[in-house]
């Protein structure tokens, strides 16, 4: 949902672009941030309790002191959003969803869970209209028909190259526009790692309340922030890739945010988050970036570039954190400390990922 206009169809577009790194990105888009819009109240729970939080990449987030909402602040406009998803480094994402759906059909790089698991939450009357809000190109929505038998899907999605993808490949009815969709309202609306990429999520939700019927259901998927990492180490943390991920929730934001249009939570799960020993050793002489993919398997872009410190020792890039043995006794530190201490904490926070389901009151 979150990608613009782009200029070829995927399914023939088999070449991956050279692509500066993110933070190479950033510096150009972040040329005309002092006309952006500075946000002194929380989208999300009007508290005005917004204090300036961290700079990751060159863009500068807040953070809700309320509620812990983490956004990029100032906003960037939708001109800096269109030239990012118009970027060699983030077509590159899609070329490689879309060449790996040529192996292995319902491939989604979005999907943070099994997603036969997720489907499952949706429960078993397979008449229920679904909307996929943010579908890319389809794959999740494919499977919800194919493997579950759900007659009454649809998806829309803002990339033109997404939506010919789902319908030419999966024979999806697909919309690019809220004017297209062949309902007013569903039973369920699916918003499978699209929220973060909102820079206004509360106009979004204005607008899924309407689609949503009385008693019908919101299926969403977020990264979260309320973690060690994304909460005080923000630069180990990969959730912070504006302009890709403008707006991070932890559970009690996406909470005030259902629940201020209407939602309530169902059910909720949540994947944990520890502290990474070994991403800490490296920030010593590493900094965190990222890169686009470059072939089919590139799954892991995260990207550590040589600091101050790293240059001077001649350390050269590196698509991983430590290896070798002092990787292994770092891992091996991490799983000790998530076992014997820190589930024992209950003030650390561990969140990491959200699985939400919401109902619509009647």
């Amino acid at each position: 949902m979150a990608d613009r206009q782009q200029s070829s169809p995927l399914a023939h577009d088999t070449d991956y672009a050279c692509a500066l790194n993110l933070g190479e990105l950033n510096a150009h888009l972040i040329a005309g941030m002092s006309s952006w819009q500075r946000l002194d109240v929380c989208p999300v729970c009007d508290s005005q309790s917004v204090a300036r939080f961290a700079t990751c990449r060159h863009f500068p987030y807040s953070r809700c002191r309320a509620c812990g909402f983490t956004f990029a602040n100032p906003v960037p406009p939708n001109e800096v959003l269109d030239a990012f998803y118009n970027s060699p480094f983030y077509r590159n994402y899609r070329r490689l969803e879309a060449n790996r759906i040529a192996r292995d059909h319902y491939f989604s790089i979005s999907m943070y869970t099994d997603m036969h698991r997720l489907a499952s939450w949706l429960g078993g009357d397979q008449a229920l209209n679904i909307l996929d809000f943010g579908c890319g190109p389809g794959a999740f929505l494919a499977l919800l028909r194919d493997e579950f038998g759900f007659t009454n899907v649809e998806g829309l999605e803002l990339s033109q190259v997404s939506v010919e993808f789902a319908r030419q490949h999966y024979g999806l009815t697909v919309a690019s526009s809220t004017a297209e969709l062949q309902r007013q309202s569903y039973d369920c609306v699916i918003l499978i790692e699209v929220i973060e990429h909102l820079p206004n999520p509360a106009a979004i939700f204005s607008q899924l309340t309407k689609l949503v019927r009385p008693g019908g259901h919101l299926l969403i998927t977020t990264p979260a922030v309320d973690n060690l990492l994304g909460r005080f180490f923000p630069s180990l943390c990969l959730h912070y890739t504006a302009p890709s991920h403008v707006s991070l929730f932890t559970k009690q934001s996406l909470a005030n945010l259902l629940s201020r249009f209407g939602f309530e939570i169902e059910r909720i799960e949540t994947d944990a988050c520890f502290p990474a020993l070994d991403r800490a050793a490296m920030s010593l002489a590493y900094d965190l970036d990222f890169a686009s993919p470059q072939h089919d398997d590139d799954n892991n872009d995260a990207l550590y570039t040589p600091n101050r410190v790293g240059r001077l020792l001649g350390f050269q890039p590196r698509r991983s954190a430590a290896k070798g043995r002092f990787g292994r006794a770092l891992q091996k530190a991490d799983q000790f400390l998530m076992h014997h201490m820190w589930w024992r904490v209950p003030r650390v926070p561990k969140t990491d990922h959200l699985y939400v389901l919401a109902r619509k009151g009647v």
